[in-house]
């Protein structure tokens, strides 16, 4: 179990969102050390917060939204989902005649407003962490005592915030020796992390609606 959940947790933690606003923290602030700190610790906090309150409420609420889900109005409901999330991804890589789209900035370089772009990013990231959700449902599988699951959530979601932290490691060490890789890098991760979420939003959307599709069997209606 645990070599499933840290290889989990290895896979989470390649998030190019996170990594490019930590780019973004160490090369626009001033003293960008503190504020990525600050960053990555609104991230941990909330994911940990998040996961241990759906670790607590997970049997009770899997088996109220199953049952819902498995009605004809919940795949409805999916179907509907479906249809949004594929519309918004064509519509948002459409936008500004096929402008990349880049993470959320934050205006305000104030720590508050970094911790609050941190605890958003995540609320808003929640739903596609599917590694994380793996984790905790093998921990509910494997009926785990609820201070182990804090144990090994609090230890999962360190080794996830780990390569902002390396990142941020190697600019105090060598400073302006590595400040054009990190703007080169910075470029790069921001183009792969709106093109990753469009893509899971779209993946995500797709699986869906044929879920809807294959119980109604609307291709036997439309034929």
């Amino acid at each position: 179990m645990i070599a499933g959940l840290f290889g989990l947790a290895l896979l989470d933690s390649l998030n190019p969102s996170a990594l490019a606003v930590t780019v973004y923290l160490l090369l626009s602030t001033r003293p960008p050390g503190a504020r990525v700190l600050v960053y990555v610790g609104a991230i941990y906090a909330s994911y940990l917060a998040l996961g241990v309150l759906l670790f607590l409420g997970a049997d009770s609420f899997l088996d109220r939204a199953g049952g819902y889900l498995a009605s004809d109005a919940g795949y409805v409901l999916q179907g509907v989902v479906g249809v949004a999330l594929l519309l918004y991804s064509w519509l948002a890589g459409r936008r500004r005649g096929g402008e990349r789209l880049t993470p959320r900035r934050p205006r305000s370089h104030s720590y508050a407003a970094i911790a609050l772009l941190g605890v958003i990013v995540t609320v808003a990231e929640f739903g596609t962490a599917l590694p994380y959700l793996g984790a905790i449902g093998i921990l509910v599988g494997a009926d785990t005592s609820i201070p182990q699951a804090i144990v090994l959530l609090a230890a999962y979601n360190a080794v996830m915030v780990l390569p902002p932290l390396l990142v941020l490691a190697a600019y105090q060490a060598l400073g302006n020796r590595i400040r054009q890789r990190l703007e080169s890098a910075g470029t790069w991760l921001m183009r792969q992390a709106a093109e990753l979420w469009l893509s899971v939003l779209s993946a995500a959307g797709a699986l869906l609606v044929l879920s809807c599709v294959h119980h109604f069997e609307l291709w036997k209606k439309i034929g």
